[in-house]
């Protein structure tokens, strides 16, 4: 005891907060709630939050990860782990409740996200973590996305649905302590519908990976997306059918490569010499170094577009539909070209496949405008200002 008795001053009596205990050197836990286990290789919620993860650990929590569906994936379970990153699941937890209710007096913030997973365990945060600092992630505002449809398809019973989504979303954001977008334009949204609510911004988070094949060598052109995500799915049944053909005609050739997990066979159905479906592919690294130009051409959707920035990080100049492109700081034909029609997407594809000079100023620009709006280093920064 007199050997170590100036380290244990910093133990507690024995028996005392074992689960403190065991972590002393710990000041600062954080719990995030998703869904689903995150697959940072497959769809853009999952790598943002992925690397919100990351940047937490960086600024000195301790991080615990349920997924919602409380299951152990063989793949992306381990990856967080081997981050450091505490994760539970069955058999060791039945459900977030039960964590919440043993642990929740541990953690100093805690991050629910998804409307639905927030829904269904804010309350419970709220009484088993009073210390908590308690985050609604909305990943994009759902509503606005599904107002969107309804005004697209004109159906009565989305847009009701909609609505319903819409008074979900807020009084969700109304318990939590404060509610992140990804989007200025949905910052301005919440001042509208919500002026009452606290919101602050944290958008995507990327790497900038640079640019190094030159476009002679490049060739095709991609769309990247999760098509569990269904403006995914409505996108390129518009691009196949309105702008393909257009292109077609105006640069014979040109080939489409379509990636992205969860293809409906209606839009397989679809494929043909020059419309490949390469489906999921685990490193994207290849692909970006190989095409030419990357296309966004959704009708329909809100927040941030993953796809935009995994294209801008790799220096792939875009052509994006305006709801693409919104909320992204971008410019056209300086860093996107925007286009809103399938004669103006058309058009602009086989401008920029054949411009060498445009092509390598909307990539510097892509570049550029990553770093400035969705950098590990601005998130790191957006985050700080949220946590204090």
């Amino acid at each position: 005891f007199e050997r170590w008795q100036s380290v244990l001053k910093n133990h507690r009596p024995n028996a005392m907060q074992p689960h403190l205990e065991k972590e002393r050197r710990v000041y600062k836990r954080a719990l995030v709630v998703d869904a689903r286990v995150l697959m940072p290789d497959n769809d853009s919620g999952s790598l943002r939050m992925f690397n919100l993860l990351k940047i937490l650990q960086a600024i000195g929590y301790k991080v615990t990860f349920i997924p919602d569906n409380m299951q152990y994936h063989e793949r992306y379970t381990p990856m967080l782990q081997a981050l450091g990153i505490e994760c539970w699941y069955n058999p060791y937890q039945q459900n977030v409740t039960q964590h919440l209710t043993q642990f929740g007096s541990l953690y100093s913030l805690i991050i629910l996200s998804r409307a639905d997973i927030a829904e269904k365990n804010i309350d419970t945060a709220l009484r088993y973590a009073p210390e908590a600092q308690i985050l609604f992630d909305t990943v994009d505002l759902h509503f606005l996305r599904e107002r969107r449809l309804a005004e697209l398809s004109g159906s009565k019973m989305e847009a009701e649905a909609a609505e319903l989504r819409r008074l979900q979303e807020l009084s969700i954001a109304r318990k939590a302590h404060q509610t992140l977008v990804v989007s200025p334009v949905e910052v301005e949204l919440f001042k509208q519908e919500a002026p009452d609510v606290k919101v602050a911004l944290v958008s995507n988070i990327h790497a900038v990976h640079g640019c190094s094949t030159p476009w002679v060598k490049r060739e095709h052109i991609l769309f990247i997306g999760s098509f569990e995500h269904p403006p995914n799915v409505d996108a390129m049944h518009h691009f196949i059918d309105d702008i393909m053909p257009l292109v077609q005609r105006k640069r014979p050739g040109i080939k489409l490569l379509i990636v992205g997990a969860q293809v409906p066979k209606a839009l397989l159905a679809k494929a043909s010499a020059l419309i490949e479906f390469a489906g999921f592919v685990p490193d994207i690294t290849p692909l970006f170094e190989q095409v030419r130009l990357s296309i966004a051409p959704l009708r329909y959707g809100a927040g941030v577009k993953g796809k935009i920035n995994s294209s801008m990080a790799y220096g792939v100049p875009v052509i994006a539909s305006p709801i693409a492109a919104e909320g992204m700081g971008l410019q056209h034909e300086v860093d996107v070209l925007i286009a809103d029609s399938p004669e103006s997407f058309a058009t602009a594809i086989v401008r920029t496949y054949d411009d060498e000079k445009l092509w390598k100023q909307l990539s510097n620009g892509a570049l550029a405008n990553l770093e400035n709006n969705f950098s590990f280093a601005v998130a790191t920064k957006q985050l700080r200002a949220i946590l204090k």
